[in-house]
């Protein structure tokens, strides 16, 4: 998850990202049958799904309109939104992803904690989708699901890109007047994260050992841990 990012927006207004537009068009056609929380829906090959009083966001499967949206984009925002004031019958939102865009993440959690959601996680929820997962009042598993943590990181070539377009109005002249610019909002990032997980009842030895794997790994915690940890608010039933 690229937590930095997050910093950026909220600390100097970074050049805001076009927000995916408000007209809402709902192509799902099909009748799905109504499923229990640890279960996944039949077809599983659209990113956002309704039956009933669950949401289904699948972040790994792409927007018809865009072939490369395969993690959490910003454009995630905005739909979540909508589904979630179209539809206010909703209690869980089923999540899965391989992470993606840190900011989304932090807003489609406030939403969650805002209207009161569950959620629950099927297949793996990896980086930035952990965040939306532990928004959730009720927090569980399918069976064989799995959660994944790391540290946050940067990608080079992004932050050159940045440095480049906000030099002149930050009076950064080489990219080391930069450095000490992003090292400070990465720990702020950092503290803020820690902070959100003690609030949602997660252990500081669980979110210790999080941020101990680098931004590069995972770390997939059994559901027993996640459990005695605050993660996950009932252990996965298995068959």
């Amino acid at each position: 998850m690229e937590i930095f990012k997050s910093g950026r927006n909220q600390g100097i207004k970074r050049l805001s990202v076009k927000a995916a537009s408000l007209s809402h068009a709902i192509l799902l056609v099909a009748a799905f049958q109504c499923v229990a929380p640890s279960q996944v829906f039949s077809d599983d090959l659209v990113r956002w799904q309704i039956d009933g009083a669950m949401l289904q966001f699948n972040s790994r499967v792409p927007y018809p309109d865009d072939p490369t949206s395969t993690e959490l984009i910003q454009r995630d925002v905005n739909e979540f939104k909508l589904y979630v004031m179209d539809n206010p019958q909703l209690e869980v939102v089923s999540l899965s992803g391989p992470g993606g865009y840190g900011p989304a993440s932090v807003s489609i959690a406030e939403t969650i904690i805002e209207f009161g959601l569950d959620t629950h996680a099927f297949g793996e929820c990896l980086s930035a989708c952990t965040r939306i997962f532990l928004a959730g009042d009720e927090r569980t598993l399918a069976e064989g699901a799995s959660l994944g943590f790391h540290r946050p990181y940067v990608i080079g070539e992004e932050e050159y890109t940045y440095f480049l377009a906000h030099r002149d109005e930050r009076g950064w002249e080489t990219e080391f007047d930069y450095v000490e610019f992003i090292y400070d909002v990465g720990l702020t990032d950092m503290l803020e994260t820690v902070e959100f997980m003690l609030s949602r009842g997660v252990t500081f030895e669980f979110i210790n050992q999080a941020h101990s794997v680098d931004g590069w790994g995972m770390w997939y915690p059994e559901p027993m841990m996640m459990f005695k940890s605050g993660v996950i608010t009932q252990m996965p039933v298995t068959d």
